[in-house]
């Protein structure tokens, strides 16, 4: 089911509600989010500051342990949360600019439909963002 990847990779957020909304084949859904950053080679949850993050290696694959996820229900609650997680990444200055960024966040969205027919369909999309500046 390609309606995450549509939304967030357009960054308009609204697209998916719009298209879970009017989509005859979804029953009711939920979406969760969490955005991670990572500065200096260093995993920081910037929707829970101070919470330990872990990375893990499963076999070819990795993955982040203790990050938080936030129920969004609307596109202003999903803008809402990736203009708080812009305000607590990690700043630097140098010549150029006082308040450079350096960091890379990662959002992912987590999608579950409950289709009409019975079937459950969860897609997972992790969107990768570079923060240059303020």
């Amino acid at each position: 089911y390609p309606l995450c990847a549509l939304a967030v990779s357009d960054e308009r957020p609204e697209m998916l509600f719009n298209r879970l909304n009017e989509d005859p084949d979804v029953d009711e859904y939920s979406i969760q989010m969490s955005i991670i950053e990572i500065y200096n080679e260093q995993l920081t949850d910037l929707l829970k500051p101070g919470v330990r993050l872990a990375l893990r290696y499963v076999g070819r694959d990795s993955q982040v342990d203790n990050f938080s996820t936030w129920r969004i229900h609307s596109s202003e609650e999903a803008m809402r949360l990736i203009d708080q997680a812009k305000t607590r990444r990690q700043t630097a200055s140098h010549d150029a600019n006082k308040t450079s960024s350096r960091s890379h966040a990662i959002i992912t969205l987590k999608c579950e439909m409950q289709l009409v027919h019975g079937n459950v369909n969860t897609s997972k999309l992790n969107f990768w963002r570079f923060w240059t500046s303020a």
